[in-house]
C-alpha cells in the first residue's frame, strides 16, 4: 500500500479536473439524441410522454445548469406537438422555456434536419442565459 502524505494527497486531487466539453459538440449531441427519440416515439396519433434530451452546462458562456429540448402533444391531443428549448437557472430556482417549431411528426423532424439548427439552439441559449442573468 502507498501512503500519499497530506500534501501529496491533494496534489492528485487538485489535478484531476474534467475536460471543458465544446457547446458546439454538446447541441449536436443533444439534436441527435431527440431526433432519434422523437422518430421513436412521438405519435400523430396516439398519446405518448413528452419526449426530453438534456445537457448538463459545462460551458463557461451560459448562465444555466442545464438546458433540454423536448417535443410534447398540444392539450388536445390532435397530432400536433411543440419543439421547445428548456433552460434551468444555475440555483434551480427558474426554469425558462421557448418554444422553437410547432407542428406534426414530419414538421418537428424536418426542423429538427434543418442545415442552421445548432445555430438557432445557440442564439437562443445565448439569449435565454442572458434574460436568466436579469432575474
Amino acid at each position: 500500500m502507498i501512503k500519499l502524505e497530506r500534501n501529496e494527497f491533494m496534489k492528485v486531487i487538485r489535478t484531476q479536473e474534467k475536460p471543458k466539453v465544446d457547446i458546439n459538440e454538446s447541441i449536436t449531441k443533444l439534436v441527435n439524441n431527440i431526433k432519434k427519440n422523437a422518430q421513436n416515439y412521438v405519435s400523430d396519433t396516439q398519446y405518448y410522454r413528452p419526449v426530453d434530451e438534456s445537457m448538463r452546462n459545462e460551458s463557461d458562456k451560459l448562465f444555466c445548469k442545464a438546458y433540454s429540448l423536448s417535443v410534447e402533444q398540444t392539450p388536445d391531443n390532435t397530432g400536433r406537438h411543440f419543439l421547445s428549448l428548456n433552460m434551468l437557472h444555475p440555483k434551480m430556482r427558474i426554469q425558462t422555456s421557448r418554444t422553437l417549431a410547432a407542428g406534426n411528426k414530419q414538421e418537428i423532424l424536418e426542423f429538427l434536419n434543418k442545415e442552421d439548427i445548432n445555430k438557432l439552439i445557440k442564439t437562443n441559449l445565448s439569449e435565454m442565459s442572458e434574460n436568466l442573468q436579469e432575474k
